[in-house]
C-alpha cells in the first residue's frame, strides 16, 4: 500500500487532521506552531496518514511528531516520511539530529539513530517544551549524524569495507539467507567474478572517505534466456539506514542495468524488510510474487518477496 501513499510539505489545511494523528500516537501537539510549517504529510487521496516535523537550531534539528495512522502503520510510511525529511534538512544545513522516545528505540535504531544518555541533548534544546514537559524523564535521547555522500563505481580498494557491511548483514539480520560472513578471499573471488563479468558495483562514499553503502549488479539466471534479466544487491552500513543513501545506489544499478540492454530488474527481499519493499517501490518495482518459508535464520522460516521493474530501454533481442 506504500505506492498509494504521496508526501509533500505540510499545509494548513493539513493542520486538524494532523491533530488527530498526534492524539491518536499519544503524542503533544504542544509548541507544534513554530515547526509545522517545516513538516511533511503522507496523503492517501486527501487524506492525511502521516506527518512530521523537527525544530531546528543551526546545525541541529530536534525531531518530532512523527505519527502514521494505525490503518497505515508497518508499511514503510513512516520511513518514507523520515528520508523525505532527511533529505530537507541535509539541504538546509542540519547536520545533527536528536529526538526523544519512550517506545521506538528498535525502530529509530533501524533507521541509523545512536541511544545517548541524556547529558548529552545540546543545552539549547533542554529547555525545550518537549524536554521539560512532554516526554518522561524515562524518554530514550537518540542522535543521528545526517552525512553528505557521493556514488561511485566501487574498487578493489573498497572491498573491505564492502565485505564489513554485508557481514554485519549476514550475522545480525535476516536479509540475507547466507549464515557465514565473507573472509578476505571469499570477498576477492566475488570481487573478481565481478570484474570477469562486466557487472557493476558502486559504493556510496562520505566526505571523509568512509564507505556508507554499497549495490551490485548481477544475472537473474546462468541460462542464456535469461541474458537480459538481472537481480542486484543493495547494503548499507548501519549508522547511515534512512538518510535516503540507497535510492541513488538502486538508480546506479539501475541504470548500470539499462547500460547493458537489460530488459528486467527482479528485487528479492527477505522479510520483513518494510524499507527495502518501500524503497524498491518508490524507484517503480512492483510485488510480482511472494515465497512462502522458504529459509530459515535464527531459527525462523522466512519468506522471500519478489519484485521486479521494466526497465526503459528494451534490448535488441539476440
Amino acid at each position: 500500500m506504500t505506492e498509494a501513499v504521496v508526501l509533500q510539505s505540510a499545509r494548513p489545511e493539513h493542520r486538524a487532521e494532523v491533530d488527530v494523528l498526534l492524539q491518536q500516537a499519544g503524542l503533544s501537539s504542544m509548541g507544534l506552531d513554530s515547526a509545522y510549517a517545516q513538516g511533511w504529510v503522507a496523503l492517501s487521496g486527501a487524506r492525511v496518514v502521516g506527518f512530521l516535523t523537527a525544530d531546528q537550531v543551526g546545525e541541529a534539528a530536534l525531531v518530532r511528531s512523527l505519527a502514521v495512522d494505525p490503518g497505515w502503520r508497518c508499511q514503510g510510511v513512516a520511513a518514507r516520511l523520515l528520508a523525505r525529511c532527511k533529505r530537507d534538512w541535509r539541504a538546509q544545513g542540519v547536520r545533527q539530529l536528536w529526538l526523544l522516545t519512550e517506545t521506538a528505540v528498535d525502530w529509530f535504531t533501524q533507521q541509523g539513530f545512536q541511544e545517548l544518555g541524556r547529558e548529552a541533548l545540546p543545552v539549547f534544546w533542554q529547555s525545550h517544551p518537549l524536554v521539560t514537559s512532554v516526554c518522561a524523564g524515562s524518554a530514550h535521547l537518540m542522535h543521528c549524524r545526517l552525512l553528505q555522500w557521493q556514488v561511485r563505481p566501487a574498487t578493489e580498494a573498497d572491498q573491505p569495507a564492502i565485505a564489513d557491511i554485508f557481514n554485519h548483514a549476514v550475522l545480525h539480520t535476516a536479509h540475507t539467507f547466507e549464515e557465514v560472513a565473507r573472509d578476505a578471499e571469499a570477498q576477492a573471488a566475488w570481487w573478481a567474478a565481478r570484474q570477469a563479468s562486466g557487472e557493476a558495483v558502486f559504493v556510496a562514499e562520505d566526505e571523509d572517505g568512509r564507505i556508507l553503502g554499497w549495490s551490485a549488479l548481477g544475472r537473474f539466471r546462468a541460462r542464456p534466456s535469461y541474458r537480459y534479466t538481472g537481480e542486484h544487491s543493495v547494503y548499507l552500513a548501519p549508522a547511515a539506514k534512512g538518510q535516503g543513501i540507497g535510492t541513488p545506489l538502486l538508480r546506479a544499478v539501475m541504470q548500470a542495468a539499462q547500460d547493458l540492454g537489460w530488459h528486467t530488474l527482479i528485487a528479492v527481499i527477505a522479510l520483513p524488510n518494510d524499507s527495502s519493499v518501500a524503497l524498491h517501490a518508490a524507484a517503480g518495482f512492483e510485488q510480482c510474487g511472494w515465497l512462502r518459508e522458504v529459509g530459515n535464520k535464527f531459527g525462523e522460516w522466512r519468506d522471500l518477496m519478489l519484485m521486479q521493474v521494466i526497465l526503459p530501454a528494451e534490448p535488441s533481442v539476440a
